[in-house]
């Protein structure tokens, strides 16, 4: 089956405080939850995201970061882009918890993730993924950086 690769937004003043609560982002937590539930049916294997941040930054809310966490001890890789590219390539960061999406624009970010879960899978889950182990957070990392070689490479 082909992944599903569901695309997030990034905008100024759009978060309803700044305390970084996963909870605001209903959108994100709905997308994870209905994605582990194709997973545990088998009638969709592979989700991930591609979040578009902002313009030359690839700047995030911080529910948004904490809410796409989720995600990726979920099993379900994250690429951050930037909204457009006046500074250049996003540069990687091997201590987040998203694979940086280089120069590429979030729909081209889409198609390459789709392909990179396709030779990789999913990423490891953690038993509790609102609160994963340091080992567990470890694996999650080193699996990130095979996906973050595809992204550097294209």
């Amino acid at each position: 089956a082909m992944p599903k690769v569901h695309m997030v937004k990034y905008g100024h003043y759009m978060a309803d405080d700044e305390t970084g609560n996963f909870g605001q982002e209903v959108d994100i937590l709905a997308r994870i939850e209905k994605g582990l539930k194709e997973q545990t049916a088998g009638t969709d294997p592979f989700h991930g995201f591609v979040v578009e941040g902002g313009a030359g930054t690839g700047n995030i809310l911080k529910s948004q970061e904490a809410a796409l966490a989720i995600a990726s001890f979920s099993g379900m890789p994250v690429v951050r882009v930037s909204r457009s590219d006046p500074g250049g390539a996003l540069s990687t960061n091997p201590t987040n918890l998203t694979i940086e999406g280089s120069n590429l624009d979030a729909n081209k970010a889409r198609v390459l993730l789709r392909a990179a879960i396709l030779k990789l899978g999913r990423l490891p889950k953690a038993k509790n993924p609102k609160n994963p182990t340091s080992y567990e957070r470890e694996a999650v990392l080193l699996a990130i950086a095979k996906f973050q070689d595809i992204f550097d490479s294209h």
